[in-house]
């Protein structure tokens, strides 16, 4: 009798395999709290396509530039709102 690996075991054993190393790439190029972060959030990205994903040649290289994108759009984001809290702080005050 064979046994079939449901999406559920296949993803689990994915990430028990890759995701502290996943973890520890995006920590290493985006820092740690958001490289954490970022990690979560591919990985989630990855169990939501995992029909497509877990099929590519290097999942974990895929879901690596996944964390990393979303990681330079966050802090892109975050480097925008204290520039735009700065000005405002220096328009909007009183002096």
């Amino acid at each position: 009798m064979t046994t079939v690996e449901t999406d559920q075991e296949s993803f689990t054993r994915f990430v028990e395999r890759v995701g502290p190393g996943l973890t520890q790439a995006l920590v290493a190029a985006l820092g740690g709290e958001v490289g954490r972060e970022m990690s979560a959030e591919a990985l989630a990205y990855g169990w939501e396509h995992w029909d497509r994903v877990g099929t590519l040649e290097n999942p974990a290289g895929y879901l690596y530039r996944v964390g990393r994108n979303r990681g330079r759009r966050y802090c892109s984001l975050i480097l925008h709102l204290r520039t735009v809290s700065r000005w405002l702080s220096r328009v909007c005050l009183p002096r």
